[in-house]
């Protein structure tokens, strides 16, 4: 059993790789924590400035009664030009992410509506009984 009695160091790396798309990586967190801070303030209602990589500044306002039509409108925009740089998987994954939003923002809207609908219809027959008792 030669092989048993010599054993190898093992070796130590002066730097650390990063791997080949770490500027992708840094570039994409840093476009997540933009829209981060945007969907915060937006959330306070708060008018914030940014600017675009292109020339000059776009203003961004905030506004509490916009419909969500226009919002999901804006997300598929901002989706299609931010998937330039993205793999097969990436696109892949974020189109399933928005359709599962999208599926249960309906299914969210159909249950509310739902609850309303027998919310009233058990005033109505409270009222109903109420009435029958005072006669």
């Amino acid at each position: 059993m030669p092989e048993l009695s010599t054993m190898e160091t093992p070796k130590t790396a002066g730097f650390v790789d990063r791997g080949y798309n770490n500027s992708k990586k840094r570039a994409a967190m840093e476009a997540e924590e933009k829209e981060i801070k945007r969907l915060e303030a937006e959330a306070r209602g708060e008018t914030i400035e940014e600017e675009s990589d292109g020339e000059g500044s776009e203003a961004t306002e905030v506004s509490d009664a916009s419909s969500s039509k226009q919002e999901e409108a804006k997300e598929e925009a901002e989706a299609s030009e931010s998937d330039e740089g993205l793999s097969r998987e990436e696109k892949s994954f974020k189109k399933r992410y928005g359709d599962l939003r999208r599926h249960m923002s309906e299914k969210e809207k159909d249950w509310q509506e739902k609850f309303e609908d027998l919310e009233a219809r058990m005033r109505v027959r409270i009222l109903y009984h109420l009435s029958l008792m005072k006669i």
